[in-house]
C-alpha cells in the first residue's frame, strides 16, 4: 500500500523501492506559471540519502519536498461547528451536540516533511514546496475519499508539517475564495534597514551592471537599497523605479554571484495599468507582466500593488520563479512605502497582491500582521507579534509512481 492509499502493481526488476509523486506550481493556477515543486511521499528519515538525492536529479525541479506517511493517523479532529475541541474521536464528531447537527467535521493533516534542491542540498526550509506539498496532500485519493465517505462533511483546515532538518512545525492553512483553492503560509516579517553609504553605492553599480541600459541614471533609477536582517543578512531589497519595466528586463544574472549576497530581490511599483492603489500611480506604463508570460492569459486583467523579481546564484538560472521568502522583506517595505503614498488600503492585516514578474511569473497574496499601525517613516514594523502571510493557488501538472 502506497502513501496515497493505492497499491503498486507493478515495477521494474531493478528497483528497490517505490513512492508515489506529484508535480505541480506553487502560487498559480496554470501549471506552467507559478514555482515548480516535486513531492514524494515517502518516509523523509529512513529513506537512503543517496536514493533521495537522485529523486532530486532526475525530476530536477528547482525544489522537491520528501513527505511522510498520511493516513489514518496523520488527522487531527478539530470538531465541527458545535464546537468540538482538538483530539475529539472520529466517532465523537458530526453528531448531536446539545440537540444541534454539527455541520461538519474540521481536521488537520499532521506529517513529516524534508527539502533538497534539484542538485541534491538539503535545506532546513522552502516556503513553495511546502505550498506545494499541502496541494498535494489534498489531492491524494485517501484524503478525498475522507471528504467524500463523509457527505463532504470534512474540511481540512490546515496541513501541519515537522521538517526533518530542525523538527519546526510549518502550518499551511487552507481555504476557499472566490470558488479557488488558495493556500496560506506564515513567514516572519523582517522590515529591511538602510545601507552604509558605500555599500549602497556598490550595490546600485551591481545593479546597473545587470540591467544594462534599462537604468540610464543610478541616482533617480535605482530608488532605494535596503538589506534584510535577523537571520536574513544574506539578502538584499533594490526598489527600482518603474520607468526601469522591471517585468520585461532583460537582466545578466550572473552579475549577481559576484554581489555577496545570496538573496537579490529587485521591486518596483506596477504601471499605472497594473496598479490596484490609485493613489501609488506613476507617469509610466511598461507593463510589468510580460507579454509571453503563461499568467498574464489567467490573470490579464488583475491589478498588483507592486512587482518583484528575485535573483540567486542558487537557483536554477539565477532566477527565482516566485520567491515566498522575499515577501518577509517586501511586504513591511511595501506597506510603509504604500501607507506614505495616500494608498488608504494598506494597513495592517488587509490582503495586497504582488506579482512575481519572472518568465513564468506568479501571484501571491500578501498580508502583513500587525498588532500596531504603520509607522510613516518607510522602515515597517519589525517587532515579534508582526508576521506575513502568503497565499496562492497550486496548480498540478503530472502525478504517479517513481522507482528508486
Amino acid at each position: 500500500m502506497t502513501a496515497n492509499g493505492t497499491t503498486s502493481t507493478s515495477r521494474p526488476s531493478s528497483g528497490s523501492g517505490s513512492a508515489p509523486f506529484a508535480l505541480l506550481t506553487a502560487f498559480s493556477g496554470t501549471p506552467f506559471s507559478g514555482n515548480p515543486a516535486a513531492v514524494v511521499f515517502l518516509d523523509p528519515a529512513n529513506t537512503p540519502r543517496k536514493a533521495l538525492e537522485g529523486l532530486a536529479g532526475n525530476f530536477n525541479a528547482p525544489m522537491i519536498a520528501f513527505v511522510g506517511a498520511v493516513d489514518d493517523g496523520s488527522i487531527v479532529n478539530l470538531g465541527g461547528e458545535g464546537g468540538v475541541g482538538e483530539d475529539t474521536k472520529k466517532e465523537d464528531v458530526g453528531g448531536e451536540e446539545g440537540g444541534r447537527k454539527t455541520e461538519g467535521r474540521r481536521v488537520v493533516i499532521k506529517t513529516s516533511i524534508r527539502y533538497l534542491t534539484y542538485s541534491g542540498v538539503e535545506i532546513p526550509l522552502c516556503g513553495h514546496a511546502s505550498v506545494a506539498a499541502a496541494g498535494a496532500i489534498l489531492r491524494l485519493p485517501f484524503v478525498q475519499d475522507l471528504v467524500k465517505n463523509d457527505g463532504g462533511g470534512v474540511k481540512v483546515e490546515r496541513v501541519e508539517f515537522e521538517t526533518w532538518a530542525e523538527g519546526r512545525k510549518v502550518p499551511v492553512r487552507v481555504y476557499e475564495e472566490d470558488n479557488k483553492t488558495l493556500y496560506e503560509l506564515g513567514l516572519p516579517s523582517v522590515p529591511p534597514v538602510p545601507l552604509p553609504k558605500d555599500e549602497e553605492d556598490r550595490i546600485r553599480a551591481f545593479v546597473a551592471r545587470a540591467f544594462g541600459e534599462r537604468i540610464r541614471d543610478m541616482d533617480r533609477d535605482v530608488v532605494s537599497v535596503r538589506r534584510g536582517v535577523g537571520g536574513m543578512e544574506h539578502a538584499i531589497l533594490v526598489e527600482l523605479d518603474p520607468s526601469v519595466g522591471l517585468g520585461d528586463a532583460d537582466v545578466d544574472v550572473n552579475v549577481f554571484t559576484d554581489c555577496g549576497y545570496t538573496q537579490n530581490v529587485i521591486t518596483s511599483l506596477p504601471s499605472p495599468s497594473r496598479s490596484s492603489c490609485s493613489g501609488a500611480n506613476n507617469n509610466n506604463d511598461n507593463d510589468d507582466v510580460q507579454a509571453n508570460n503563461s499568467v498574464q492569459l489567467e490573470e490579464g486583467k488583475q491589478q498588483f500593488d507592486y512587482v518583484y523579481r528575485m535573483f540567486s546564484p542558487h537557483v536554477p538560472g539565477g532566477e527565482d520563479a516566485v520567491c515566498g521568502s522575499a515577501q518577509c522583506l517586501l511586504a513591511p517595505y511595501w506597506y510603509a512605502k504604500l501607507a506614505q503614498l495616500g494608498c488608504q488600503k494598506v494597513v495592517p492585516g488587509n490582503q495586497v497582491t504582488s506579482y512575481s514578474a519572472s518568465p513564468r511569473g506568479g501571484v501571491v497574496k500578501v498580508v502583513w500582521e500587525s498588532d500596531r499601525d504603520i509607522p510613516r517613516d518607510g522602515g515597517g514594523g519589525g517587532e515579534e507579534k508582526e508576521r506575513v502571510l502568503l497565499r496562492g493557488e497550486v496548480a498540478l501538472l503530472a502525478s504517479g509512481e517513481c522507482f528508486f
